[in-house]
């Protein structure tokens, strides 16, 4: 098996089976699509049977609800391709990409490549709108080694990723995928670039946990996220950069909780985590870093009798969409690649 994709999906029965044609329509049996079904509670897991049952190169997994991090990290360990693609249930894969992408011998073309990094496509959720294409930028352009495109469109090593043990930090509230680029990037030594090589076309679902998010939850799980890979970097030049970005998420967690919530267990947290981080960068960062310790301390002694009198729910994004399956996707999809496969 040359490449495993891997499909994390929850409550997407309205999206799923277009994402799973657009695998089909590789016509590879090269290529396997391992769909792990995190807990649906909607029909999500019956279609994605369905497709099981009648395609050898589909294979379906269903586990406890714990989030898309933990679904792609499972999955890696169903796998059996040589190379890794993570595909979203509610984009598509342009058709014949993958095929094309094997009888080039792209992804043979160097030994010992980690990644294939590739450019990206972009389109509303029925394909209606004018596709807009990002280019990936050349390796010596990528800051704080976190590429600009999303971590699904690039192709990466099993054999690496597994070395290296690189995966996704398993959070069920909300997906800090920048984190996997960055365990990723940071630990590659050969990374190719393939501009004329789009395989995977992203749609903009407005129920998606992109749109969804509250920026509470975002806040506390990017400040601890960028604090473990603070502490984990090998790179010296990228301490700085990962200790900024910790600062500056848990000052925002922090003013959200007073806000939103004022829950002595959540501010016990935050301030627990405010003190850690203060402890094991003392004297450690830059002007800039020095000004948000500055925050952060007085932030600290503040009481928490002037916090705790409990406000509304945390602050949410509800904006929503909705889909109706129609033939029309695959037909515009099937344009689309015609343009883009060759």
């Amino acid at each position: 098996m040359e490449i495993s994709v891997i499909m994390p999906c929850y409550n997407s029965e309205k999206f799923v089976a277009e994402a799973i044609e657009s695998f089909l329509s590789q016509e590879s049996n090269d290529v396997e699509l391992i769909i792990v079904d995190d807990g649906s509670s909607d029909g999500t897991l019956r279609v994605c049977k369905r497709y099981e049952k009648e395609y050898e190169t589909v294979k379906c997994f269903s586990i406890k609800n714990a989030g898309a991090g933990h679904a792609r990290n499972y999955g890696l360990t169903k796998a059996e391709g040589k190379w890794i693609i993570y595909l979203d249930a509610d984009d598509l894969l342009l058709e014949g990409s993958l095929k094309n992408i094997l009888n080039k011998n792209i992804l043979g073309s160097c030994l010992e490549v980690d990644i294939h990094y590739c450019p990206m496509l972009h389109s509303n959720i029925t394909l209606s709108k004018p596709v807009e294409e990002r280019k990936a930028e050349q390796v010596d352009s990528i800051n704080h080694n976190i590429p600009k495109l999303e971590f699904w469109t690039s192709i990466y090593s099993k054999k690496f990723l597994q070395k290296n043990n690189i995966q996704f930090f398993e959070y069920r509230k909300q997906d800090i995928e920048t984190a996997f680029r960055y365990r990723a990037f940071s630990k590659a030594t050969n990374i190719e670039v393939h501009n004329d090589y789009p395989f995977v076309l992203n749609r903009e679902n407005l129920e998606s946990n992109t749109h969804t998010w509250n920026r509470y939850n975002l806040y506390s799980i990017k400040s601890k996220v960028y604090y473990a890979l603070y502490r984990e970097t090998t790179v010296y030049n990228d301490k700085d950069f990962l200790l900024e970005e910790t600062i500056r998420n848990v000052v925002k967690y922090f003013t959200m909780s007073i806000i939103y919530t004022r829950d002595k267990d959540t501010l016990n947290d935050v301030k627990s985590l405010l003190r850690d981080v203060l402890k094991e960068t003392k004297g450690i960062g830059n002007a800039k870093i020095f000004g948000y310790k500055l925050v952060m301390v007085i932030l600290n002694r503040v009481p928490f009798s002037l916090m705790l009198k409990r406000k509304d729910n945390v602050e949410k994004n509800e904006k929503k969409g909705s889909h109706v399956l129609t033939s029309s996707v695959m037909d515009r999809l099937k344009i689309i690649s015609k343009k883009y496969v060759r």
